[in-house]
């Protein structure tokens, strides 16, 4: 409690150091200033200097420190849209560690600037006279998960001495607790367009790059991004594999929902690409289970829009569907070629569901091997599971010809059983069960219908994640559980919006009957 005073104190001396519309310009016109005057004299060392590293570090930082507080003083929710940037869209994966920015592939800018986001927003609604409530739901199971997380982690990382693998195994229990800034930077009401404009076009810029990783082109620019790169699957074939994934499922039910309701030609064709680009990305991926996840999630989201929403959505995949395929193939060369082979392995990935191909598959026994070694720790320590850290054996890195620890292993039930015991499971479920619950109560309360079907997105990833979870371990993966927790913000978030400005107008401008 005195943590939560001592902040929102602070942000009360730094609100009231920019009260007022006049000194409040002042003020961060002069942050801003001072910024523009860092940055080029980081770009004057750069150009100058013999060794420009630290100054030019040095700089850059301050820069970047006074825009950020600018935003906290001016357009906190900013600094969320910039977290989903920066985290958990396109600077997706490794992107950050490849230049010193992310501890331990652990936490990076994203996380910062989220928490930086939901700290000033917090500020933000203190000084409003009609604020938010925050429901039990939203943070009682996440805050909870995300403090035995804290300690298990911090006692696996200082006193077991597992500090190779302690931050990276647990670390996703801690994002449930996204969906508090999503749900406070959402009802401010300001950044409805930029938030659905970020996701669609990061799905599309991802699908880009997958597209490069399948083609084999562009290497640099790939590792770079940290995007993702080729993995083997069963039979020797090798598709993307990427992190962007679980956003992918969220922006791509997001996509269908908008793409169906629009009228309006900008969010006609903006929920189409993003669609497409998402869709994109699950495609290249050659995930047997995501596959049948997808069909899961879109049939749920489908379920809950109108006839007239369905077909106009069907009618404009098909259309561009069909008309993409034709420009490939009329391009003809390698192009035609490259699609028709990836088309082909996708339709090999999906013969592999049949039952003669799934005895014959090696990785289903490698696989047993794993949950029998993980039934084991659990059974060990069935209350704590062997904590974060914890070996599921060893395996031989060939490209690095040397033994390496397995660390996880593909099944979302008996991972983090065997890591953090039945009190980590019991509030992992509790913490979906809550969300997922405040995304049908807000089914329940919402009047507009593009706004009850976007509360069902987060119930049709819940269906995605179950039915790939016996064969991955994504449900307790920081990268899938982030975009779940930002789709049930969002859905709380929509009733917020109606409550303040009724149910006639949609967040965003869908066009001729609103």
């Amino acid at each position: 409690m005195s943590l939560a005073r001592t902040t929102v104190g602070i942000g009360r001396w730094l609100d009231s150091l920019a009260a007022g519309s006049t000194s409040r310009r002042g003020v961060i016109i002069g942050l801003l200033t001072a910024a523009a005057l860092m940055i080029v004299g980081c770009a004057a060392f750069l150009l100058l200097s013999e060794n420009p590293r630290m100054p030019a570090l040095t700089l850059g930082g301050g820069a970047v420190a006074l825009v950020v507080i600018s935003l906290m003083l001016t357009r906190p929710e900013w600094l969320f849209l910039l977290g989903l940037l920066a985290g958990h869209t396109l600077l997706y994966g490794k992107y950050p560690a490849q230049f010193g920015m992310r501890w331990r592939n652990a936490f990076g800018p994203g996380d910062i600037l989220f928490f930086l986001s939901f700290v000033s927003m917090i500020v933000f609604w203190v000084n409003q006279k009609m604020r938010p409530s925050v429901p039990k739901a939203l943070w009682l199971a996440p805050i909870a998960l995300f403090l035995y997380t804290a300690v298990y982690t911090f006692i696996a990382y200082a006193y077991w001495d597992r500090q190779d693998n302690a931050l990276i195994q647990a670390v996703g229990w801690f994002y449930f607790t996204l969906a508090i800034p999503t749900y406070l930077c959402l009802a401010a009401g300001r950044i409805w367009k930029s938030f659905f404009l970020i996701i669609f076009a990061s799905l599309v810029a991802g699908a880009i790059l997958a597209f490069f990783v399948e083609a084999g082109v562009f290497f640099n620019l790939i590792e770079r991004f940290g995007y993702g790169g080729k993995s083997p699957r069963s039979f020797g074939d090798l598709s993307v594999r990427t992190n962007q994934l679980g956003l992918a499922v969220t922006g791509t039910l997001m996509a269908i929902v908008t793409a169906g309701f629009a009228k309006r030609g900008f969010w006609k064709y903006a929920g189409v690409l993003g669609g497409l680009g998402g869709a994109a990305i699950i495609f290249l991926d050659r995930g047997r289970a995501s596959y049948a996840g997808m069909l899961a999630a879109g049939a749920i989201v489908l379920l809950f829009m109108p006839m007239t929403t369905r077909f106009r959505f069907a009618l404009r995949t098909i259309l561009t569907v069909i008309t993409g395929a034709l420009i490939v193939l009329a391009i003809g060369g390698p192009a035609a070629e490259k699609f028709s082979e990836t088309v082909e392995k996708a339709g090999h990935a999906v013969e592999l569901t049949s039952s003669s191909a799934i005895v014959a598959d090696q990785g289903l026994t490698y696989r047993m091997q794993l949950l029998r070694q993980a039934g084991t720790i659990f059974a060990q320590n069935p209350l704590f599971g062997g904590g974060p850290g914890v070996h599921f054996g060893q395996r031989v890195n060939y490209r690095m010809l040397e033994t390496e620890f397995i660390i996880y292993i593909d099944n979302s039930w008996m991972y983090p059983m065997a890591v953090g015991g039945l009190f980590a499971i019991t509030l992992i479920v509790l913490s979906y069960g809550s969300l997922v619950g405040l995304a049908i109560w807000a089914w329940f309360r919402l009047k507009h219908p593009f706004h009850r079907a976007l509360a069902m997105v987060p119930v049709g990833q819940m269906a995605w994640l179950l039915v790939c979870s016996p064969v991955n371990w994504w449900m307790v993966d920081r990268f899938h559980i982030a975009s779940f927790s930002v789709g049930a913000g969002m859905a709380l978030a929509l009733v917020y919006f109606e409550k303040v400005n009724g149910s006639e107008q949609p967040v965003i401008s869908l066009g001729e009957d609103d």
